[in-house]
């Protein structure tokens, strides 16, 4: 007589598998999205090991954004800004290292709308995701729209009348705990964010860009989660949906290279006192 599965015990199998794939399939995934979060920081950090020795052979300056630097190369002779990313890149020599894993989706603008400092990095088209921090607007900073200069290591925008430069790392107070990169990416990135490896545009996180960062509550009415000045009362960017960034959280690399995971709570502390060269000893509530 042939023994077989019998009905009931078909379907106890399968119930069987199917709490198993129930319970390991959200396992695989968060390991999956820890990966990418390791390869994140893991980039972040590289860029800023490239940052620091660019740095030691530019008389400890750091790079300008969007430095003014006209090349043969440029797809457009009215656009000659030189990214940041390409500023080091003979230091890391690696196009890759600039793209976040987990930056898989993406709302910019074509790589052929865009202006590159060199052409050869058009038909690569790799997304950048990450930004080298310039003058962000702050609740202490001065009027009428709070560009504060005391924030970034370039002077990019401020002053407008100049080529953006970078700053002397002897004007920064305290390296291990000011911000020289942010990862920005996915829904943040829209319309005229056009961030590619090798171009000028969206190469700087300036002005209101801090509502690109990760973590932030779109809606709430509470002071901790609005943005400061214009960003808010004019343009009412915290509507905006911010970077997913990893568990509401982004990487981020410091003026002294090294990288870590700060939540927007961190971020937003004090008056965005991290993006600060010069430490207030105020403590500024939102």
């Amino acid at each position: 007589m042939r023994k077989a599965f019998t009905l009931i015990e078909l379907l106890v199998v399968i119930a069987i598998i199917a709490i198993l794939a129930a319970i390991l399939f959200p396992v695989f995934a968060q390991a999956k999205a820890a990966a990418k979060q390791s390869s994140c920081v893991s980039n972040i950090r590289q860029i800023g090991i490239g940052m620091i020795m660019y740095l030691a052979d530019s008389d400890d300056y750091y790079p300008g954004n969007d430095q003014f630097e006209p090349a043969s190369t440029n797809t457009s002779a009215a656009d000659p800004r030189i990214p940041y990313d390409l500023l080091i890149m003979p230091y890391v020599k690696n196009t890759k290292i600039f793209n976040c894993p987990s930056d898989a989706g993406s709302n910019r603008s074509p790589a052929t709308s865009v202006s590159f400092w060199d052409v050869a990095y058009q038909s690569q088209a790799l997304w950048r995701s990450y930004q080298f921090v310039g003058n962000i607007v702050t609740k202490s900073g001065p009027a009428p729209y709070g560009i504060d200069p005391n924030t970034g290591l370039s002077t990019y925008p401020f002053p407008l009348t100049s080529s953006p430069i970078g700053h002397n790392a002897s004007e920064v107070q305290a390296t291990a705990d000011t911000i020289a990169l942010v990862e920005v990416w996915g829904p943040s990135m829209k319309g005229s964010d056009s961030s590619y490896v090798g171009s000028g545009s969206s190469a700087a996180f300036v002005l209101c860009d801090t509502w690109k960062l990760a973590g932030r509550t779109v809606g709430s009415t509470d002071p901790s989660q609005l943005l400061p000045g214009v960003c808010s009362s004019y343009y009412h960017l915290e509507t905006n949906t911010p970077s997913p960034g990893h568990n509401n959280a982004s990487n981020y690399a410091m003026a002294d290279g090294h990288a870590k995971r700060l939540t927007w709570g961190q971020i937003r502390k004090n008056d965005f006192d991290m993006f600060k060269l010069q430490k207030s000893t105020t403590v500024v509530s939102p």
